[in-house]
């Protein structure tokens, strides 16, 4: 319906611009009559044009739907830069305290894992890897340093873990509480560890 529609019209109008473009192909019959001359002239032009473009050949092709692609794909065909993040960003203490707090986590599981598994697979009980240890005859600044990195960890998770459930309270949400209490975690790790790395 809507086609038949459509050609009716489109041959109505063909019609209709033959039907002009004789007239106007006509028109120095009119050319000595102003006032047909007038009135002739901006018709004749649209005629004119519109004949210009029925020359040129139209042709239909069957709609091809494009290749699906995601948003990822999508963007690298095009050339287009992913959007950046780390690269343009400064750190920030909130957001270094967050990835270390991450960062500790894992390491604390690594140590429960670490430590469950030695208890069900090693053959002997810790004193005797303790006694491995302490026969290997390490200098007291190197096993400084090794409690302190061990505790580090621990410290670390254990007072920033604090600080954010204070956030989860909905407490110590302003900028300055959100630096000072960063600072204060950062002071109360480095007591506690060096505290523990002198026993």
């Amino acid at each position: 319906m809507y086609c038949s529609m459509v050609n009716f019209q489109f041959r109505k109008a063909s019609a209709l611009s033959s039907s002009i473009t004789g007239l106007c192909r006509s028109r120095k019959t009119f050319g000595k009559v102003s006032k047909f001359s007038g009135l002739l002239s901006p018709v004749c032009q649209v005629a004119d044009g519109h004949a210009q473009r029925l020359k040129h050949q139209i042709t239909y092709k069957a709609y091809v739907p494009p290749c699906y692609q995601d948003h990822d794909h999508k963007n690298m065909t095009l050339k287009r830069p992913m959007s950046p993040h780390l690269t343009v960003y400064a750190p920030t203490l909130v957001a270094m305290t967050s990835i270390g707090q991450r960062i500790t986590g894992t390491l604390l599981a690594a140590y429960a894992l670490l430590l469950s598994g030695a208890t069900l697979f090693l053959p002997n009980g810790i004193e005797t890897y303790v006694s491995i240890i302490q026969s290997l005859d390490l200098s007291k600044t190197t096993i400084f340093i090794l409690k302190l990195l061990v505790g580090l960890p621990f410290g670390f998770h254990y007072f920033n873990g604090i600080r954010y459930c204070m956030f989860n309270l909905g407490k110590w949400l302003s900028l300055k509480d959100v630096y000072a209490t960063a600072y204060l975690t950062f002071v109360l790790t480095g007591v506690i560890v060096i505290f523990f790395a002198f026993l």
